[in-house]
């Protein structure tokens, strides 16, 4: 990680033990609310969710943006974004997440 200032290695490669602590990690708390309000997200736009991780929070953008909205949610990490994947058709959203 010394020479990549991003942590790319760190991003790219986890191991099954982070990644499962990352799924849980990461879900949406009624905290993370405060942090996305200031954004006005109201039904309809289109809306990039940039190191989606598992996906929680796209998920939830995606229930604020309703059915004529939609969610681009990308990471670099291919399991993140299968988890992504997979998290958005549990939760019913599938057809608003796009990753």
């Amino acid at each position: 990680m010394a020479g990549d200032p991003f942590y790319k290695d760190h991003w790219v490669n986890i191991d099954q033990d982070r990644l499962d602590r990352y799924q849980q990690m990461f879900q949406w708390n009624p905290a993370s609310t405060l942090l996305y309000e200031p954004a006005d997200i109201s039904p309809g736009p289109i809306v990039g969710d940039f190191g989606c991780g598992p996906g929680h929070t796209a998920i939830e953008i995606a229930k604020w943006v309703g059915v004529d909205g939609h969610v681009h949610a990308l990471d670099i990490n291919s399991d993140f974004v299968s988890q992504t994947r997979s998290n958005a058709k549990a939760a019913g959203v599938s057809d608003r997440v796009a990753v």
